[in-house]
């Protein structure tokens, strides 16, 4: 009973210091948010409808993923109707596998087929990474 309730313990402290998430690359593609379009463009068309536009940064540093990690955590769930109208797509690696991915607009994001408001913090944080890496994407 005591080793069940070691192993028990321990599962829960490793998955809760975040081990168990460690990510290794963050890939962010990105345009200028206040380009206008006719339809709301949807996470899947993204790649699709922007690649001439498309500027891409690659986070692979592991102190900059953890605080990109940090800033994508606790967002309110957004209850109103429509999805984002897609300006950016953000992509979590682990072992150089696609594990998350998350599109937002200014207002929203999507996360696992769940919609949240996006906050300031975050906007602010996206702002000043496309300033200090802007790099065209090579497609």
């Amino acid at each position: 009973m005591a080793k069940l309730f070691i192993i028990l313990l321990s599962a829960i402290l490793y998955n809760s210091s975040g081990y168990a998430q460690q990510y290794d690359k963050i890939v962010v593609d990105y345009v200028d948010f206040n380009i206008e379009s006719i339809i709301s463009i949807k996470c899947n068309d993204f790649d699709k409808v922007f690649r001439n536009e498309m500027n891409r940064i690659i986070i692979v540093k592991p102190s900059e993923i953890e605080k990109f990690v940090k800033k994508l955590e606790n967002f309110a769930p957004d209850s109103s109707k429509g999805i984002p109208d897609v300006r950016m797509r953000i992509r979590l690696f682990k072992n150089n596998c696609e594990e998350r991915v998350i599109c937002l607009d200014q207002f929203k994001m999507i996360s696992n087929d769940r919609i949240y408001k996006v906050r300031n913090e975050l906007l602010t944080y996206l702002m000043t990474l496309k300033r200090r890496y802007n790099v065209k994407c090579q497609k």
